[in-house]
């Protein structure tokens, strides 16, 4: 698939803009509390001067009010205290037009002057909509504009999508244009509702503790780009990964800020659709009204778990591995087996996975474990077939990885 990456006047010129409440203010409305910026029409009945009527409604009020701040600062203290992105840096935001990607860009907005970054904007247009999506991308690309933000866009090559090469597309135009124009980080508006979402999507295909927490604050991109040289490391990051969807639309309720609602959010023909739509409201009105929050909570502990398991099977992998003529791998079996049940899963996945690129399912993992037994006998060898064209020869003592078609690895 091929993407563009438009500078903004080459961006659907005869599209036109629909109606727009400029988003641009100053970085320090927040941080100083100022009156409010005249381009956001924030006057005082909509926020920060205005003084309650009563006590009931005066601690509500000032919550909502006050959640612009409270945002930012949280934003800023995820970014430094995580080590997500550093002052200066170069940082391509992708935004769709709908509420979280615009409170996103917003609050990054605030951060802007102080971090020095230089900021640009990504829209992916999957063409699932097309009476409404170029009226969107016009949108975003006027958001941008107002900002003074460089814009890009991408359109698929393809009519449809399913839900997971919608999203490995996505990925690879953000790789692709942070790469042709030197962004150093990418940024997405993933917060802890997406998290709880894909939690339970997770669960629900068979996954384990890695599946369960997959979104994590920060990553390199994985998706390959052909034919770019030199190789540059991209980061991904998600810096709202504590922040609720509800909390960004009291932002949005608070600032009025300019929003194009993504209509496919609202297509329950896909999983995570139904799953926000239905199944999490049944959740929180018959078991829980605070499953959001326990949910992102466990989330966030079950990736530091899974953080330190996966370093330290990195390190067992490192001591038991060795490389071979014709890019065979050996793993030396006597020390997987001293591990406890749970390591020697692990370390037998990371090894398949890190030099075959494919993902290793439950079943072919315990099929290779409990393949140990019969090669006891040194005359005796086992055989396991493995997705893209790979084969496990399990020998007495030793575990080979090679190609099929590696001829007569010993």
């Amino acid at each position: 698939m091929q993407t563009l990456g438009l500078p903004l006047h080459h961006v659907f010129p005869q599209t036109p803009t629909p109606p727009f409440r400029p988003l641009l203010v100053t970085p320090k409305v927040l941080l100083s509390n100022p009156k409010p910026h005249p381009l956001h029409k924030i006057s005082a009945a909509s926020g920060f001067s205005q003084e309650p009527k009563s006590n009931s409604s005066a601690n509500a009020n000032r919550r909502d009010h006050d959640i612009p701040q409270i945002l930012v600062k949280r934003l800023a203290r995820n970014l430094s205290d995580r080590h997500l992105v550093q002052a200066g840096e170069r940082i391509l935001v992708a935004v769709s037009g709908g509420q979280d990607s615009i409170c996103l860009l917003w609050m990054l907005s605030q951060l802007q002057q102080s971090w020095e970054w230089k900021v640009g904007v990504v829209h992916c247009d999957h063409q699932w909509n097309p009476q409404s999506s170029a009226a969107q991308a016009s949108h975003v690309a006027h958001v941008a504009r107002e900002m003074g933000y460089d814009f890009y866009q991408s359109l698929p090559t393809m009519d449809a999508f399913g839900e997971t090469r919608a999203r490995t597309w996505r990925y690879g135009v953000l790789h692709r244009i942070a790469l042709r124009h030197a962004y150093d980080v990418v940024i997405t508006a993933h917060t802890a509702s997406d998290r709880i979402e894909t939690l339970l999507h997770n669960l629900f295909r068979g996954t384990g503790l890695q599946g369960m927490q997959s979104l994590t604050w920060t990553r390199e991109f994985r998706v390959r780009v052909p034919y770019h040289k030199p190789y540059k490391h991209v980061r991904l990051v998600r810096p709202l990964l504590d922040t609720t969807r509800t909390e960004l639309r009291k932002l949005c309720e608070t600032l009025q800020l300019p929003l194009w609602p993504d209509p496919s959010n609202f297509n329950l023909e896909i999983n995570r659709n139904r799953i926000r739509h239905e199944l999490l409201p049944y959740l929180r009105e018959n078991f829980s009204s605070g499953i959001d929050r326990n949910l992102a909570r466990w989330v966030e502990i079950l990736h530091g778990e899974e953080s330190f398991l996966h370093s330290l099977c990195e390190n067992i992998r490192s001591k038991a591995e060795t490389s071979m003529d014709h890019g065979v791998m050996k793993l030396d079996v006597s020390i997987v087996e001293s591990l406890p049940l749970a390591l020697q899963r692990r370390v037998l996945k990371q090894f398949i996975e890190s030099h075959t690129g494919k993902s290793a399912c439950f079943d072919t993992i315990e099929k290779l474990r409990l393949a140990y037994g019969h090669t006891s006998n040194g005359n005796k060898r086992v055989r396991v077939s493995l997705r893209g064209g790979f084969e496990v020869h399990l020998q007495e003592k030793m575990i080979l990885l090679l190609r099929k078609d590696v001829p007569n690895a010993q």
